[in-house]
C-alpha cells in the first residue's frame, strides 16, 4: 500500500476512531528504556497499541519487570503471574498449569490472550496454552505486560477476561556467553547455554535448554516431564527508518500422563508416555516515516503436535464377562488417542500516526489462518484431516486530550470468523488528571470469546473392531453444538492511578463490574443413547454424553489494588491485593434422576474471594540480594478441581553475585512452600516444601 494512500485512509478514519475505533491483534514491541519503565509513571506498550503513560491507558496494567522475575525464583513461569492482582495459577497436574482471572477458570482455561512479542500462543483446539510447550526462556524475558480486564478491543478472541504479553530483550542486550544450572527438589534438573553476537546492523541470540523433573511425585497420578527447547532471535537495522526482527523456536517434550489410582479408570486413561513438539517463525518490519508516524507488518507460524496414542484394558475387563459377545466383536483392546495437530498462520499491519500532539490514532487488520486435526476429538480418519477457521480483523484506536486535565481512549476490533461470524468489540474510556500525579478512570468495553474449535466441533467416539475388521461405534462420549454463540462480556471499570514521587510510590486500584453472558460449559446428558447403551441394555440414565452449549451467566464485581514502592535504592515492594464477588451458575447435567432434571454448578464458589500478594526485593549488600515473595488465597473450587481452603504460600530467595575482569555470574539459592503443604487444584497434587540452587556465568 503506497505511503500517501496510508496517510489518507489514516486521517479519513481519525474522527471517527474518536467515538468508536478498531484495535487488533500487535502489540508494539519497541524497547522502553529503563526511565521509562521503572520512572514515576510507568509506560505500557500494550494495552492499546500506543505507547502510553499508565495514567493515560483505558484499562489497568501490572508490569512484572525482570528484577521480580529474577527475583521470585519460579521454577515455572505461571507462578510469577501470581503478583497480578486477581489472578489464579492452578498446577492441574505437573505438566499442566491453567491460569484465570477473577474465577471461570478449569483445567483449560480459554478465556485469556497469551502473546509472546505480539505472537499469540493460545490453542485452536482447546483454546487453553499449554504452558510448558511454549519456546521461550525466563532469563530471555524483558518485562510481562499484563491488561487486567477485558481488551478484546486490542486484541480479539480469547482476550476475554485479561491479556498476558510476554516481551523478550532485543538481541542487543544479550551479548556474550551466558550459562545457567539449576537443580534441586522433585529431581529437578536445568541446564541454559546462551550466546549473544554481533555483526554490522545485526544482533543475535541462541538459547538452547534441557529441563527434567518428577513433578508432584505422585504415583498414582503419573506427571514427570523432560523439556528441549531451542530460540534464535535476530534483529537487524540496516539504517534509522528501518527495523527487520526475526525468531524461530522449537520444543520438544516427554511427558508422563494417566490414571492408575486404584479403583479409578486406569482401565481406560493408563500410564503412558505423551510426546510434543512446537516450533514457531515470526517476521516484523518496522518503518519509520518520521519521527510521529511509523507503520509494521509482522507474519507468524505456529505449530504444535501432541502425540497420545494409548490402548484400553480388554472390553471384557472393562464393561463386564460376556460384553464383548453382546457387542458382537472380540474380546479386545480399544484404541484410543488424544493425539492433536494445529497450525496457526497470521498476517497483520499496523499503523501509528501522531495527528498532532493532542491526538494519537493506531489502525491495521490482520487475516488469521487455523487448521485443527485429531481424529478422535473430531471423529475424523486421520489426525492429517484438518478443520479450518478463518479470522478477519480490522482494528483502530484513538487517544485525544482535549485538555492537559482530560485523555480520551476509543477504539473497537471488528472481527469476523468461521464459526460464529463476525463480533465487533468497542471500549471507551475517559481519564480526568487532578495533577500531574493523580488520575481517575471510567471505562467501559465489550469483549467476545469465540467458541473453539473442540467446543464448536467435537465428535468424540469409542470404536472396536469386529472380525473383518470392520468399525464398530461403541459409545458416543463428546458432541458439540455447531449453534453455538460467542461468550460475551461487557465491563465496567472505575480507577484511580496515583504517583507519590517524594514517597517513591505508585498505586492503582479499581472497582469492576463485569456481566457475563452465553457461558459456554460442557452439560452431561444422562438418557442419551448410543449402541453401547442398547446392546448391553444399561437402564435408563445409566448412560451419558457431554455436550457444549451456551448454558450460563455470571456477574463478577468488586475492589482490586496494587502498589509499588521503591523505599530505597536497595529495598521496593510490590503489593496486591483483591476481593471478589461472583453470582452465577451453569448448567452441568441433565436427566440424571428422570427426564427434565437438571444440576447446576455454582459458579460463586470458583473465585477466592480474597486474593493478596507481596513481593520484597532487598540489596544487603552491592552483591548480595534477598527476596520474599508470599501469597494469600481463601478458599476456592477451580472448574474440575478440589475445594481448597484457605491457603498460603512463601517463598524466599538469596543471591550473591561475583565478577572478575569481564566474567561474571550468580548463586542463588530459593526455598519454595516455607508456610507448608497446600494444593491449588486436586487434592493429591500437593506443593511441599522445595529447595532449588542455581549458579550463572556469563563471559561478555
Amino acid at each position: 500500500m503506497p505511503l500517501l494512500t496510508t496517510r489518507i485512509i489514516s486521517k479519513t478514519i481519525a474522527a471517527s476512531l474518536l467515538l468508536c475505533a478498531a484495535p487488533f491483534s500487535l502489540a508494539e514491541t519497541d524497547s522502553l528504556d529503563e526511565e521509562e519503565l521503572f520512572g514515576e509513571i510507568p509506560m505500557s506498550l500494550t494495552a492499546t497499541r500506543i505507547s502510553q503513560s499508565v495514567k493515560d491507558s483505558p484499562v489497568s496494567i501490572t508490569i512484572i519487570t525482570r528484577e521480580m522475575i529474577e527475583a521470585y525464583g519460579a521454577t515455572e513461569l505461571p507462578d510469577v503471574l501470581r503478583l497480578v492482582p486477581g489472578f489464579q495459577v492452578a498446577h492441574v497436574r505437573g505438566y499442566r498449569s491453567s491460569i484465570s482471572y477473577h474465577g471461570l477458570g478449569g483445567e483449560y482455561s480459554s478465556r485469556m490472550q497469551v502473546q509472546i512479542d505480539g505472537r499469540s500462543v493460545y490453542t485452536p483446539i482447546l483454546g487453553n496454552v499449554e504452558w510448558p510447550e511454549i519456546p521461550v526462556e525466563p532469563e530471555d524475558i524483558e518485562r510481562i505486560e499484563v491488561i487486567r480486564g477485558p481488551n478484546a478491543a486490542s486484541y480479539g478472541a480469547n482476550s476475554f477476561a485479561a491479556v498476558v504479553n510476554i516481551i523478550t530483550r532485543h538481541a542487543s542486550e544479550t551479548l556474550g556467553t551466558y550459562a545457567k544450572l539449576t537443580q534441586g527438589s522433585r529431581n529437578t534438573r536445568r541446564y541454559l547455554a546462551r550466546f549473544g553476537g554481533h555483526s554490522g546492523r545485526l544482533d543475535y541470540r541462541l538459547s538452547a535448554s534441557y529441563q527434567r523433573d518428577s513433578g508432584f511425585d505422585v504415583s498414582e497420578f503419573p506427571d514427570d516431564k523432560e523439556i528441549r527447547n531451542f530460540n534464535y532471535r535476530a534483529d537487524y537495522q540496516p539504517n534509522l527508518d528501518n527495523q527487520f526482527e526475526f525468531q524461530f523456536g522449537y520444543r520438544s517434550s516427554i511427558r508422563q500422563d494417566g490414571d492408575v489410582e486404584p479403583f479409578s479408570d486406569q482401565q481406560v486413561d493408563p500410564e503412558r508416555d505423551v510426546k510434543g513438539r512446537t516450533h514457531f517463525q515470526l517476521l516484523r518490519w518496522r518503518h519509520e516515516v518520521d519521527d510521529k508516524e511509523n507503520f509494521s507488518v509482522q507474519f507468524y507460524h505456529n505449530y504444535q503436535r501432541i502425540d497420545d496414542d494409548f490402548q484400553t484394558d480388554f472390553l471384557d475387563s472393562i464393561l463386564g464377562a460376556g460384553a464383548s459377545t453382546l457387542l458382537g466383536v472380540p474380546n479386545q483392546r480399544v484404541n484410543l488417542s488424544n493425539t492433536r495437530l494445529m497450525h496457526r498462520y497470521d498476517l497483520e499491519f499496523q499503523h501509528n500516526i501522531e495527528m498532532n500532539d493532542d491526538l494519537k490514532l493506531v489502525w491495521g487488520g490482520s487475516v488469521r489462518y487455523e487448521q485443527s486435526g485429531s481424529a478422535r476429538l473430531f471423529d475424523m480418519p486421520s489426525n492429517k484431516d484438518f478443520i479450518t477457521n478463518r479470522t478477519y480483523r480490522l482494528f483502530g484506536h484513538t487517544e485525544w486530550k482535549p485538555d492537559p486535565r482530560w485523555t480520551i481512549n476509543a477504539g473497537a476490533m471488528i472481527e469476523n470468523n468461521d464459526i460464529t461470524g463476525t463480533d465487533i468489540s468497542p471500549r471507551f474510556a475517559i481519564n480526568h488528571h487532578f495533577s500531574a500525579n493523580h488520575t481517575v478512570r471510567a471505562s467501559v468495553s465489550r469483549a467476545y470469546r469465540t467458541p473453539t474449535v473442540f467446543e464448536s466441533n467435537a465428535d468424540s467416539v469409542s470404536e472396536a473392531f469386529n472380525a473383518s475388521g470392520d468399525s464398530v461405534e461403541l459409545d458416543q462420549l463428546i458432541l458439540a453444538d455447531r449453534r453455538l454463540e460467542p461468550e460475551e462480556m461487557t465491563s465496567f471499570e472505575l480507577a484511580y492511578v496515583g504517583n507519590f514521587p517524594k514517597y517513591g510510590l505508585n498505586v492503582d486500584a479499581k472497582l469492576f463490574y463485569d456481566n457475563i453472558k452465553n457461558i459456554i460449559s460442557d452439560v452431561e446428558n444422562r438418557a442419551f443413547t448410543d449402541p453401547l447403551s442398547i446392546i448391553i441394555g444399561l437402564p435408563a440414565n445409566q448412560d451419558r454424553v457431554r455436550f457444549y452449549d451456551n448454558v450460563g451467566s455470571a456477574l463478577s464485581q468488586g475492589f482490586e489494588a496494587q502498589l509499588q514502592y521503591k523505599i530505597n535504592p536497595e529495598t521496593s515492594v510490590h503489593m496486591a491485593y483483591t476481593n471478589t464477588r461472583v453470582k452465577g451458575k451453569v448448567l452441568n447435567e441433565i436427566n440424571r434422576g428422570a427426564i427434565g432434571n437438571q444440576r447446576f454448578s455454582d459458579l460463586s464458589v470458583e473465585a477466592p474471594r480474597v486474593i493478596s500478594s507481596i513481593q520484597l526485593i532487598h540489596d544487603l549488600q552491592s552483591d548480595i540480594r534477598g527476596s520474599v515473595s508470599a501469597h494469600h488465597y481463601s478458599q476456592y473450587n477451580f472448574g474440575g478441581g478440589n475445594e481448597t481452603g484457605p491457603f498460603n504460600i512463601l517463598n524466599v530467595r538469596m543471591a550473591k553475585k561475583f565478577r572478575y575482569a569481564n566474567h561474571k555470574g550468580q548463586v542463588a539459592l530459593t526455598f519454595q512452600n516455607l508456610f507448608g503443604d497446600y494444593f491449588d487444584f486436586e487434592k493429591e497434587q500437593v506443593f511441599t516444601k522445595r529447595i532449588y540452587l542455581s549458579l550463572e556465568y556469563g563471559l561478555n
